[in-house]
């Protein structure tokens, strides 16, 4: 059944067996994240999020330490609470080892405004205090008395180095952004997307207006933009966007589809396509417009800079000062792009 057919239609034809096993296409796209260190499925933002804070607790009794740590640095919303907390808990620990004999460097007192402002109010700083040793006493302080975290005499200051050295190299655990990669079929990719609330940083009625901001933006010379110029317009992108769903049309009228964060580069997007490609070493350019075509010295800016947010359409082009009599120009896609074609569209076609 397959001879007399195309490459390109017999790959599509082949794709129809397993596209139960395919991934759905749904014209409204839904971000997705995982996060594959902890072995975390693809799901919402949220859910993933709520994943790795349960798996972290889930920790606390096999490494209480390297929990807390890992605790203190993702489960926190601001870096600079973050990085004040992690300074002032290395010099708890470096006060106690340069001055191991002194007991007012063993002891916190819990009521200081110093460790109520940088310390307590911070998820896991109190786990990492356990972890490191410390105990809870109530001591004589002033005319009464007052809460401390005391640092035995005969505590392991080894193990209390080691922890400290660990917060200062931990790193956050973030949900991952899922590219949600697709094949697109012609007739789906004519179809405009419906971009979910998630994509955006601004209300539905700013949204309207933005796009039709954004249409006249498009219709000028990009070349008669100024570097400063582009600029502006990416960090107010920036603010107002969180996602863009970028689509690459092929010359055989396949069209890969992939979500990216606003803040990535377009090497981000050189290489999300290369993944796919039937010889993913070969040179090739995306052009966003009709005479234009994006290059290397590009590839390091970001995607808001290049106007290819909320979403937008580029064009593959394969580099034909590279040949080779085996290359075959009008093969692209590798066969496992194939099977990202989805059931619906196979029976649509």
């Amino acid at each position: 059944k397959l001879q007399g057919l195309s490459l390109q239609e017999q790959n599509v034809a082949a794709a129809a067996v397993t596209a139960a096993a395919a991934t759905e296409t749904q014209m409204e796209q839904h971000v997705m994240f995982s996060c594959p260190s902890l072995g975390l499925d693809i799901g919402k933002y949220d859910t993933i999020k709520t994943g790795i804070r349960e798996l972290l607790y889930s920790q606390l009794g096999e490494d209480k330490g390297v929990a807390a740590c890992l605790i203190i640095h993702t489960c926190n919303k601001g870096i600079e609470k973050v990085s004040v907390c992690v300074d002032t808990l290395c010099k708890y620990v470096e006060n106690i080892v340069r001055n191991a004999e002194e007991e007012k460097y063993r002891k916190i007192r819990q009521s200081n405004k110093a460790y109520q402002e940088r310390v307590c109010c911070v998820e896991g700083a109190l786990l990492f205090l356990e972890a490191a040793g410390f105990v809870e006493q109530e001591l004589p302080f002033n005319d009464g008395t007052d809460k401390f975290w005391v640092f035995p005499t005969d505590g392991d200051v080894e193990r209390l180095e080691g922890l400290s050295a660990s917060l200062r190299c931990a790193e956050p655990l973030r949900p991952t952004l899922e590219r949600s990669a697709v094949v697109l079929l012609p007739r789906q990719a004519a179809k405009v997307p419906q971009l979910p609330p998630e994509f955006y940083n601004i209300s539905k009625e700013e949204m309207q207006r933005e796009k039709q901001l954004r249409s006249e933006v498009v219709e000028q010379s990009i070349v008669l933009r100024t570097k400063a110029m582009r600029e502006r317009q990416s960090q107010k992108d920036l603010r107002k966007y969180r996602f863009t769903l970028l689509r690459i049309r092929f010359p055989d009228g396949l069209t890969l589809q992939g979500t990216f964060r606003v803040a990535e580069k377009l090497s981000a997007v050189m290489q999300f396509v290369r993944e796919y490609l039937v010889n993913d070493w070969r040179p090739f350019f995306l052009c966003p417009s009709a005479g234009k075509r994006f290059t290397s010295e590009d590839e390091d800016q970001g995607l808001s800079e290049h106007l290819l947010v909320p979403s937008a359409m580029l064009n593959f082009a394969w580099d034909l000062d590279v040949t080779d009599p085996g290359l075959d120009d009008s093969v692209m896609l590798a066969p496992h792009a194939y099977e990202l074609i989805s059931q619906d569209q196979l029976q649509d076609h």
